[in-house]
């Protein structure tokens, strides 16, 4: 995925960064670890495992280490050029509302 094409990119040398003309995302969490207010999030043990196996431990309990990853605290990297469409259900437990507003 992109993350593959931005590594190749990186390991050609190439100074100019991978780039994409649409993003789409669909339920996609905006803040993780201990960034999440979500209840749903917060108080499921096995979120917070999940956190822990793929972003290491510090971000289930460290906020800075949470905000650097979480796309929310990273909107000044989003380039004004690529179109971002963010899609999920009012209802949904797992993403709160404002984190697709």
């Amino acid at each position: 995925g992109a993350t593959k094409v931005a590594a190749e990119a990186e390991e050609e040398g190439e100074e100019e960064r991978a780039r994409y003309a649409a993003v789409v995302a669909i339920v996609a969490p905006v803040a993780v670890g201990a960034c999440n207010t979500s209840p749903a999030f917060r108080s499921d043990p096995l979120v917070t495992q999940y956190w822990k196996q793929l972003y290491g431990p510090s971000v289930s309990s460290d906020q800075q280490a949470a905000e650097a990853l979480s796309p929310l605290h990273r909107l000044d990297e989003l380039d004004p050029s690529v179109k971002l469409l963010l899609v999920h259900g009012e209802r949904d437990p797992r993403v709160p509302r404002e984190h697709g507003d």
